[in-house]
């Protein structure tokens, strides 16, 4: 089993809580990439978002989590850049889907491994998209926030959802469900 976190502090504490109900404790990697689509943001003047905003750097994730964050910058906080604009997210969910259906990801994780990504909702609608070969429309795309409300096609991500997508060796992405959050007692999710 192989278990990827965004080095959001929302992640980081939901992954500490899924890795405590494991029977083996897996080694979690925290990954610069799959963290929630806008980065680490300010609210700026007239409503604008800007950046960076303050989080933790791969020492201190390290230190509260004991996660392995050698994919993280060595020296200052993990997120350096402004306000990430959806066609950038799209881009680095490109990157990260090409990541996942490669061969050499197989062999870092192990052929047939069970991986988990703890992630977070509007970057998980850009990675199922990527995976799956869905564009968007980057013209539907608002100026100044994050929002894929006006796409032909979104996939809402409650919090706390698990979607299982199978990637096989030929890297065919094969959907063996979405969202599913009947481990809450709840299956039915409000819309």
């Amino acid at each position: 089993m192989a278990v990827f976190t965004s080095p959001f502090k929302r992640t980081l504490d939901t992954t500490a809580a899924i890795t405590r109900e494991l029977r083996q404790r897996p080694e979690v990697i925290v990954h610069p990439e799959i963290f929630e689509t806008g980065g680490v943001y300010t609210d700026g003047v007239g409503g604008t978002r800007v950046g960076p905003g303050k989080c933790m750097s791969a020492t201190e994730i390290a230190t509260l989590f004991g996660y392995t964050t050698s994919r993280l910058p060595t020296v200052g906080q993990w997120y350096t850049s402004g306000w990430e604009p959806d066609g950038e997210s799209r881009k680095r969910a490109g990157r990260v889907a090409q990541w996942l259906t490669s061969t050499g990801f197989r062999a870092e994780v192990g052929e047939g491994s069970l991986v988990v990504m703890v992630t977070h909702a509007h970057f998980i609608d850009h990675l199922s998209k990527a995976l799956l070969r869905i564009p968007d429309d980057p013209t539907l795309d608002p100026p100044k926030t994050n929002d894929p409300g006006k796409q032909a096609i979104f996939f809402a991500t409650p919090n706390t959802a698990t979607t299982l997508l199978q990637v096989t060796e030929h890297g065919q992405v094969v959907v063996r469900w979405v969202n599913r959050v009947d481990h809450l007692g709840n299956p039915v999710p409000k819309l």
